[in-house]
């Protein structure tokens, strides 16, 4: 299963985001997954994207039919790190 998402570019107030290290993108069965469940962590790319442009991450290991929910945060350069998305669901398909 793959998860994708647009990369923010400012923070909550509005400024320029610039200390932006790290996404972690939190999955599992129940439909609260972030902090308690799996995680991959994911780097910021080091040049700038266009604004439109998606990240996409592949999850592995899987049960098929399952049905999963993502959510994403990300982590500034000090280690704090932003609310989660709300979670979205899929169920896992063979590759």
């Amino acid at each position: 299963m793959e998860v994708s998402f647009v990369a923010p570019s400012t923070n909550t107030d509005g400024s320029p985001l610039t200390d932006l290290t790290t996404y972690r993108i939190y999955y599992g069965t129940s439909d609260s997954p972030c902090r308690g469940q799996r995680v991959i962590m994911a780097a910021v790319p080091k040049v700038p994207l266009p604004a439109d442009q998606r990240l996409t991450v592949k999850l592995t290991g899987l049960t098929v039919g399952q049905l999963y929910f993502v959510a994403v945060s990300a982590m500034n350069s000090r280690g704090i790190e932003s609310e989660c998305t709300k979670a979205l669901s899929a169920r896992a398909r063979r590759p």
